[in-house]
């Protein structure tokens, strides 16, 4: 049967685990990041982004968009989030980052039903779902499988309890992996086989 998720209760998950950092920042790679963990590659693409003056308010242009890009990207990289603030003259109003959670959130699950068609991606748990769609939100190029690659074979597998043994990652806070690793465990089981009852149970002893 398929299922939507609530698209709504996905943005409300994105927002209450990662941070809306309004001004340009670059983490310990050299990624250029703002709002809700949107990746800036180039100057081009902040360009493009609504920011404003934080003296004035007012919209800023292309050119000290441009500029402040070029002036953030020579800064030390992967320093504190707070190192950056002082340096920027430009923000992203909260807003925005709503508006780019959105489409970001919509280009994603469109990605995941084209990755996912055995099972499909639509007929997977909600909970499962959305779990797909915060192992990748924070993907540049590379996909789910080249990733991580275990976690990816247990989804395919729907093998949750399994999955839930390889989606936690280094980067993002203790909170949210666990909320990711909980939302696969307690969900429904699309079989309900003496095997997977057994490994279900072993799990819980961990």
């Amino acid at each position: 049967m398929q299922q939507s998720l609530n698209i709504a209760r996905v943005e409300k998950h994105f927002t209450r685990y990662i941070a809306d950092i309004p001004y340009l920042y670059f983490n310990k790679h050299g990624d250029g990041l703002i709002g809700i963990a949107f990746h800036i590659a180039n100057k081009t693409e902040f360009a493009k982004l609504n920011l404003r003056n934080k003296h004035t308010k007012q919209l800023a242009g292309r050119d000290e968009k441009t500029a402040e890009f070029i002036r953030s990207s020579r800064l030390p990289k992967g320093y504190a989030v707070n190192f950056y603030e002082p340096f920027g003259e430009l923000y992203l109003p909260h807003s925005e980052s709503l508006k780019l959670l959105s489409n970001r959130v919509s280009v994603l699950i469109t990605e995941l039903q084209d990755s996912y068609k055995k099972p499909a991606f639509k007929q997977l748990p909600l909970a499962v779902q959305l779990s797909l769609l915060d192992m990748t939100y924070e993907l540049k190029q590379q996909s789910l499988a080249d990733t991580y690659p275990d976690f990816h074979t247990a989804i395919k597998q729907q093998d949750w309890l399994l999955a839930s043994e390889h989606c936690h990652r280094e980067h993002v806070s203790k909170a949210r992996n666990n909320k990711i690793k909980s939302l696969l465990k307690n969900a429904e089981a699309p079989n309900k086989s003496w095997l997977y009852s057994l490994k279900n149970w072993l799990l819980q002893l961990r």
